[in-house]
């Protein structure tokens, strides 16, 4: 007896997990819609690029207004890593608070307080 009822198991999971019909048709519909989208995408490329830079520098001048206004005097500033394709690397956000001065010492930026 539990020897036939695995067996009826084994046989009743072996049906599952065949695709039927309905799914082929679904799974094909989405594939399509994909490569359309994906034939489509690249006139999108330089659109984008135009939009992210005008909203990144919009934003940046705003943030160093602000940010001067807050602190009465420091700098902040966003910056681009990869100024040829900012989607893949970020933006870089700095920050410098009144009355301080950077300075490049060994690879690092430091404010001179820092150095001492």
């Amino acid at each position: 007896m539990i020897c036939y009822v695995r067996i009826m198991m084994i046989s009743e999971s072996e049906g599952k997990h065949l695709l039927s019909p309905s799914h082929i048709q679904l799974f094909l519909h989405y594939s399509r819609y994909v490569q359309r989208r994906l034939i489509i995408f690249p006139s999108f490329l330089p659109f984008r690029l135009e939009e992210f830079m005008s909203g990144f520098k919009a934003i940046s001048v705003k943030l160093k207004e602000m940010y001067q206004m807050i602190t009465l005097g420091g700098d902040a500033e966003l910056e681009l890593v990869d100024s040829y394709d900012p989607f893949t690397e970020g933006i870089l956000f700095s920050v410098r608070p009144p009355k301080k001065n950077w300075k490049v010492s060994f690879g690092c930026i430091t404010t001179l307080p820092d150095i001492d």
